[in-house]
């Protein structure tokens, strides 16, 4: 009786091994998905935009926060509470606050998935990085999600192949406060840069380090702000493929309760800050 078991297993499994040579099951050849992006081209794309080359954005000042960059483009106003441009910043388009606008880097949304808001503090010296600036003003090109009514800030890194070498970066600045002959030395920034260039016509590495520390202009509205921006890139004939890895840690001193409007003439109490 187990002999015969073992023949029939045997069996069994001779015509299992038939079966799988003679597979009848079809295959299909599904079309190829092309992916194109949601950029505004002039002349070609039916919405309003306007763009910050990366030759321009080394010509401007590097300290501040991304959003005072942008304030020279039509429909935009940035303000920040602590008063001298680097901190908590705040950003509206077309009437609209930043959480109306849809913020993405290299097409990833930065928007907080629960109210929306950006919170340009956590991208400390981005701008250093990028290579190029569009802001579409309006509903835009594509469905940017809930945030997006205002319009669209896209956020293009560079592929840091025009200016290899190691780069040292120091700047300091000094404030003359009203009401005071005291001349004080409140803003200053150290950034550690390097950048491989093109290399073998294939590769490209990148890596940045920075500080900015500004002690405010209103009382205790101090911004501490470190930042880090690591890129590899691998070009190819019809494809370019960047990996970047990016952050900033910082600590301040909060300044958002506003003053009363007869402060706004007092050198002195114009520089409060209830919020501290």
């Amino acid at each position: 009786m187990f002999k015969k078991l073992i023949l029939l297993g045997v069996v069994c499994s001779f015509f299992n091994l038939r079966a799988e040579d003679k597979d009848t099951i079809k295959t299909y050849q599904a079309p190829s998905i092309t992916v194109t992006s949601t950029k505004a081209k002039e002349r070609q794309s039916p919405v309003p935009f306007s763009e910050i080359t990366e030759a321009e954005l080394e010509k401007t000042t590097s300290n501040i926060d991304l959003p005072n960059l942008l304030q020279t483009m039509p429909s935009i106003y940035t303000f920040t509470e602590n008063g001298n441009g680097i901190g908590y910043t705040n950003l509206r388009l077309r009437g609209f606050d930043q959480r109306r606008i849809s913020v993405l880097v290299n097409g990833i949304p930065q928007n907080d998935p629960e109210d929306h808001n950006v919170y340009f503090i956590n991208l400390s010296d981005l701008q250093e990085s990028l290579g190029e600036i569009q802001v579409q003003r309006g509903a835009g090109l594509a469905n940017y999600g809930a945030a997006a009514i205002a319009g669209s800030i896209n956020l293009t890194t560079s592929a840091f192949i025009n200016n290899p070498g190691i780069r040292l970066y120091a700047g300091n600045g000094f404030q003359e406060f009203s009401g005071s002959d005291i001349i004080k030395s409140n803003t200053n920034k150290l950034k550690l840069e390097y950048s491989s260039g093109l290399v073998n016509e294939k590769y490209a590495f990148y890596g940045k380090m920075s500080q900015i520390n500004s002690e405010g202009y209103r009382n205790q509205s101090f911004a501490y702000l470190n930042s880090y921006f690591l890129s590899a890139i691998r070009f190819d004939e019809k494809l370019k493929t960047q990996v970047n890895v990016y952050g900033s840690s910082q600590r301040d001193g909060l300044s958002y309760i506003g003053l009363p409007k007869d402060f706004v003439t007092d050198p002195v109490k114009r520089r409060e800050n209830y919020s501290y």
